[in-house]
């Protein structure tokens, strides 16, 4: 009970953390580019904006707004999912956070994809190759770690966890969208990506449910944080809630110093990354 509780409490605050965090990671960005930049609190105030201003309606905006009410339900459900397997480190509460993880990602891609304007078609099929791309690879990054604690003690053990931890590491920063694997808007024309004919409440729902998946994807990593460390009671998920502000803060602050990518070289880049990642962790798990 007190376990149900304390994910409740994690999960509660991790709904509005996201409008918090965004603008600290704005900051951080401003320091880098030694800029003031905007208060902290500017995204939030942004979405209440949004949410005051009129919205848009085009023929399919009801299915847009059913697809990303479900996408957020789903990646709400997706940390709380997280959070219980930190406080009981429940294999089957991993598997729930996985499943929740890819429908929600599924739901949102196919959001863009109802959207009558060509721009947000070509940004909505860009984010499905990317999830092609990076989820299959995020689960088996997150299998291999847990077999390599399993049932390959000693040093080919860390091995295998290593590569395979940066494996889930490099997928749960792809699917944060941030650069350079914001690919959904890699051009001037589409710079709002899938978001370009969305207004008000519409553009509040989008805007959140990416923001929301951002900590959905940057609690992954740390579940397998959770699997190395031991039980850590019915107060860890608000310790690891505070870990998820600094992850977040050292996501923006990578996505600063990176550049753009290319459309047509970035999934490549990454997908042979990624062979190098499993193949270590394979190498571990083997020898």
């Amino acid at each position: 009970m007190e376990e149900v509780l304390a994910a409740t409490i994690a999960t509660s605050a991790t709904l509005v953390l996201p409008l918090f965090m965004d603008g600290v990671e704005r900051k951080v960005k401003a320091w880098v580019h030694s800029r003031i930049g905007p208060p902290v609190t500017q995204t939030l105030l942004d979405a209440l904006k949004l949410l005051r201003k009129e919205t848009r309606v085009f023929g399919s905006i009801p299915y847009y707004f059913y697809l990303s009410s479900t996408a957020a339900v789903l990646t709400a459900l997706g940390v709380f999912s997280a959070y219980m397997y930190i406080a009981t480190l429940n294999t089957a509460y991993v598997v729930y956070t996985l499943v929740f993880y890819l429908t929600s990602q599924a739901t949102l891609a196919l959001s863009y994809l109802i959207i009558p304007n060509p721009y947000s078609v070509i940004g909505g099929f860009r984010e499905v190759f990317v999830s092609l791309v990076n989820e299959p690879f995020m689960v088996l990054g997150v299998v291999l770690y847990s077999v390599s604690f399993s049932s390959r003690p000693g040093l080919w053990g860390y091995v295998a966890a290593g590569f395979s931890f940066s494996a889930v590491l490099v997928a749960s920063y792809v699917s944060s969208r941030r650069t350079p694997f914001d690919l959904s808007e890699a051009e001037p024309e589409i710079a709002s990506g899938g978001f370009i004919e969305l207004s008000g409440k519409a553009l509040f729902l989008a805007l959140y449910n990416l923001l929301l998946s951002r900590s959905l994807s940057q609690l992954i990593p740390l579940c397998l944080v959770a699997m190395a460390a031991g039980p850590g009671g019915p107060l860890a998920p608000l310790a690891y809630l505070a870990s998820l502000a600094g992850v977040w803060a050292l996501y923006g602050l990578a996505s600063t110093l990176m550049g753009r990518a290319r459309v047509d070289t970035a999934l490549k880049s990454l997908v042979k990354l990624y062979l190098v990642l499993v193949a270590g962790a394979f190498v571990g798990l083997v020898v």
